[in-house]
């Protein structure tokens, strides 16, 4: 099954106890592609283990997933900007 084919992730203890970036894609909702480039910025959390850059246990996921409700979604303004209704 490719990346872009992953089904959703409904019961995250029914994941492997070591998570990869294909798996982090499919938990966070996001691309491989985007976790690489936050990861490089410093600005994904959880952070992956120390000794293998891209593992991830299954704990950590679910603590944080439990401690940071909406923080990976950010907030965009609606509409053009500079336009107000009367």
């Amino acid at each position: 099954m490719s990346t872009k084919e992953r089904a959703a992730v409904t019961d995250l203890h029914d994941l492997p106890v070591i998570l990869i970036i294909p798996d982090m894609a499919a938990i966070y909702r996001v691309s491989e592609r985007t976790i690489r480039r936050q990861l490089e910025a410093g600005e994904f959390r959880p952070l992956p283990r120390d000794k293998y850059p891209y593992r991830w246990y299954r704990d950590d996921v679910v603590k944080d997933l439990a401690t940071a409700p909406s923080r990976k979604l950010r907030r965009r303004p609606h509409g053009r900007p500079g336009r107000r209704r009367p």
